[in-house]
């Protein structure tokens, strides 16, 4: 919900929403929210989207299913899993493991900025034809289990590798991790929100909390610097990065 210009208030028991952002944008670039009625805990808290240029307007995600990554994270412990095995399938565990382990060793150069983007690609694409050819090769395995995860990743290969085809999306979600871990306890100690506009309030600043933090940027300065921005006449200051193409 980052960036969303739009911070939900409470007024005399209804809820409403005040937009930080009065720039006009392309009605195709959003889904726009409707009124939040206030209702007791129990029935919940329902809302209303419908088509209007005066209602407040939230961004759709800024993602597309293109952009999807899978965290490899998890397909590197289970190519080790299946090499543990030792059956029919541990040969196609070693080539799998093989095959990451040197996709890593070249990503960790470029992304130290030791190697160019460009020569990370050259390197990368024949390692993904290898990976591609032993998935297709575990489709004949005698080891059931081996098959059934491998024929898993082949029907989602192409987010494998959303990070070749964007840069700046990264193969795991080793950094995603850490910065919900604050998130978490938060839920934990207080029990959650009670109510859908409490849901969306609580993403909102916990969003920009994490994301200020992750850029080094004050979170009061840049919360105040929201509210200070409309009503100057500007632009609301903007969280996101925007990664060369």
């Amino acid at each position: 919900m980052i960036g969303s210009g739009v911070v939900p208030t409470r007024r005399a028991g209804r809820v409403s929403s005040l937009s930080l952002d009065p720039s006009p944008r392309s009605p195709e670039d959003f889904q726009v929210a409707g009124p939040l009625l206030s209702r007791p805990r129990s029935q919940g808290l329902p809302h209303l989207l419908r088509k209007s240029r005066s209602a407040p307007v939230l961004p759709r995600s800024i993602s597309s299913i293109e952009q999807h990554q899978y965290c490899w994270s998890h397909p590197r412990r289970d190519f080790q899993a299946i090499v543990d095995r030792n059956d029919e399938g541990s040969a196609v565990g070693s080539d799998l493991l093989n095959s990451s382990n040197r996709l890593f060793h070249r990503w960790h150069k470029y992304r130290d900025g030791v190697m160019a983007w460009g020569t990370f690609l050259g390197y990368a694409r024949p390692i993904r034809w290898g990976v591609r050819q032993a998935l297709d090769r575990s489709a004949a395995c005698a080891s059931e289990k081996t098959a059934a995860r491998c024929r898993m990743l082949q029907e989602g290969e192409e987010h494998l590798w959303a990070f070749l085809r964007v840069q700046g999306i990264e193969p795991t979600n080793n950094a995603a991790e850490p910065a919900l871990r604050h998130a978490i306890l938060w839920r934990k100690s207080s029990g959650g929100t009670a109510s859908e506009w409490g849901s969306r309030f609580v993403e909102r600043v916990l969003s920009v909390v994490g994301t200020c933090r992750h850029q080094g940027r004050n979170v009061l300065e840049y919360q105040a610097g929201c509210f200070r921005a409309p009503l100057a006449g500007q632009p609301v200051p903007s969280l996101l990065v925007r990664v060369p193409s």
